[in-house]
């Protein structure tokens, strides 16, 4: 029975020691699962994908191919569906966190281009016998090829021949060099005389000086090259494009004209209608004789004076028609509000320029004409004084008894009334009967007489 017992008991501490001895391990393949994680953007330079790409985290076997890679300069979509399926495959513990988690895998890769492949076959066509001022044009259209980053690159050419006679060529093409996964391209064409002329680097307006930086030099087919068609950079130095020009195209003479410098007078400011032109205003500069209008101003002292019939930009030729020799007048402006009946003094007077056209019909033209005669109206301040705005000589002094005459459907009548007011000959003004002492309007006829005042009168008043 003791046996038994010890037996029971040293079984039961062998599994606890077990399960003691076990649970750290379970607990950290626990942790070390939860801690897998999707590499979402991969680049791999190799011809396969392995699960230590696709997996950040513990792995038993991360160099397990699970893919092939894509192609050198492509990219691959390594889908939910895909992750999971592989995840399960190789017993990881992870889920895709929704329907739309991916990883994308790319190679990168470096291109040999249509134009390295078809120098590389004129150089061995050069080595070959072509004429070194030759050029060839293949008989399609060569696409690129893009190989791993570990490759050589560039591409070797092999099995060349040429028909000095036919001017016919053949080629094969091996990318990239000495590689047993190399592609090979056929390439044929025809082989033809160049000869260099002379291009744009950058398209050009008109009116721009061409320099030497400004010229690039191509090879261009003999049998493409006019009479026109300029050869000598020489002739494209100093000279302006007459229309817009592209870049990397032959020129013709036809294209271009010589620069003539000339100097002609140009506002250094903007100026607005009627302003008047001074020395201030005008600078001399020298501009492409080709950009400036026949009729456009060359001597300086032709605008001192002037003024503009339009705004007239900065820095721009100046029509002649564009400006006017305007005559100009001075005027009385009120300094003030001037309210009716005020006496005019010199200090509610200034005197301005203005152009003549400025000044309004019946401007007073002397300081007699306004001092110590009184507004009509109210005068606003920088109003023209006009002499219509300021009361005559008076001829009815406030108080003075006057003859009112009446008419009334031809029959006439007078009275005797008092002035309420001063008043000219013509002005309308306020009078009293003697007897009634009823107040009303009358024009003045003299300095004795006034007559009552029409409908239309009292309605001006």
């Amino acid at each position: 029975m003791g046996v038994h017992m010890l037996s029971r008991v040293s079984l039961s501490f062998a599994a606890a020691l077990v399960m003691l001895m076990a649970a750290p391990a379970a607990a950290d393949m626990s942790t070390l699962d939860e801690e897998l994680r999707l590499k979402t953007a991969i680049t791999i330079q190799s011809n396969v994908v392995t699960l230590g790409d696709v997996f950040d985290g513990y792995l038993a076997r991360p160099e397990k191919v699970v893919t092939q890679a894509p192609k050198p300069g492509q990219r691959m979509v390594l889908s939910a569906e895909w992750l999971t399926a592989t995840a399960r495959t190789y017993g990881l513990n992870w889920q895709p966190s929704s329907p739309f988690d991916r990883a994308i895998v790319y190679q990168p890769g470096q291109t040999v281009t249509s134009g390295d492949i078809v120098a590389a076959v004129k150089a061995a066509l050069i080595n070959n016998g072509m004429p070194a001022g030759f050029d060839i044009s293949a008989s399609s259209p060569q696409a690129p090829v893009t190989v791993s980053m570990n490759a050589l690159k560039g591409a070797v050419v092999r099995e060349v021949q040429y028909d000095a006679a036919a001017k016919q060529f053949s080629a094969v093409v091996q990318i990239p060099p000495n590689d047993p996964a190399a592609v090979f391209i056929q390439v044929r064409g025809v082989a033809f005389a160049t000869v260099q002329v002379p291009v744009l680097k950058q398209a050009l307006g008109k009116n721009t000086t061409i320099s030497a930086d400004m010229i690039d030099l191509v090879a261009m087919a003999q049998d493409k090259v006019t009479p026109e068609t300029i050869t000598d950079p020489d002739q494209l130095i100093g000279k302006t494009p007459r229309m817009f020009l592209k870049s990397g195209e032959p020129l013709r003479d036809n294209q271009l004209t010589q620069i003539v410098l000339v100097q002609i007078p140009v506002l250094i400011d903007g100026m607005d209608r009627d302003g008047r032109i001074d020395e201030t205003h005008v600078k001399m500069v020298e501009v492409n004789a080709a950009a400036v209008p026949l009729d456009a101003v060359t001597d300086a002292a032709f605008l001192i004076g002037k003024t503009p019939r339009r705004p007239l930009v900065a820095g721009a030729p100046i029509r002649r028609a564009d400006v006017a020799l305007m005559r100009q007048v001075e005027v009385p402006v009120a300094t003030r509000d001037l309210p009716h009946g005020t006496a005019i003094t010199d200090d509610d007077v200034t005197w301005v320029m203005v152009n003549a056209s400025e000044a309004m019909n019946g401007v007073a033209t002397s300081p007699e004409e306004l001092l110590g005669q009184a507004t009509r109206y109210l005068v606003r301040a920088g109003q023209q004084l006009r002499l219509n705005s300021i009361a005559k000589d008076i001829a009815v002094k406030r108080g003075q008894v006057l003859t009112v005459l009446w008419s009334v459907q031809n029959i006439n009548l007078t009275a005797s009334g008092s002035a309420l007011e001063n008043g000219a000959v013509g002005d309308v003004i306020r009078v009293t009967n003697s007897k009634s002492k009823q107040a009303f309007l009358a024009e003045v006829i003299d300095g004795r007489t006034v007559r009552v005042a029409a409908p239309e009168q009292v309605a001006a008043r």
